[in-house]
């Protein structure tokens, strides 16, 4: 069952869902918009035709700041604005807002899993052409749904609770 608007608020003032900073203009019909943060990550001077999960060939350029350019066809990861937590009878599922899809930009799917708790770092594609980007824009928009029954095993993974944007641990 998606929640709609109304079971969303229900869910922040029961605490089933937290997000901080909340905007209330970002509660939708079906979802809450999210925040771009300000840090992000972008692979630099990768050497060789194969990424080794391994010996993690390539060098990884963090930076923080307010606005950034997504060159063509690149890949950055960045985190949301806000920290979200949610319960362990909901999921999350995750989308670009329509208008950066409509230029071009691309996220693979991503899904928050039941108990989640810290900033969802976020995988961009870049479109065929430069896109700035600001720190604040409202990028993406996430769909809550109930679990049939509260999961046993709540997410605890190794990007449990991160406060910034972090690169694979294989």
């Amino acid at each position: 069952m998606i929640l709609g608007d109304k079971d969303i608020k229900e869910a922040l003032n029961k605490g089933e869902i937290k997000i901080d900073p909340l905007h209330e203009d970002t509660i939708r019909e079906n979802g809450v918009d999210l925040r771009l943060g300000r840090d992000f990550i972008r692979l630099r001077n990768f050497k060789g035709d194969i990424y080794d999960s391994k010996s993690k060939t390539g060098e990884f350029q963090k930076e923080e700041t307010n606005e950034f350019v997504i060159e063509p066809n690149e890949r950055i990861l960045t985190v949301t604005e806000e920290d979200i937590s949610i319960s362990n009878n909901l999921v999350g599922f995750v989308n670009l807002r329509s208008s950066y899809a409509r230029v071009g930009i691309i996220i693979p799917p991503t899904i928050v899993d039941a108990g989640f708790s810290g900033k969802l770092t976020i995988e961009l594609i870049g479109s065929e052409f430069p896109i700035r980007l600001h720190a604040g824009d409202r990028f993406l928009h996430v769909v809550f749904a109930k679990t049939i029954s509260p999961v046993e095993n709540p997410y605890k993974g190794k990007y449990a609770g991160k406060a910034t944007v972090e690169t694979a641990k294989f």
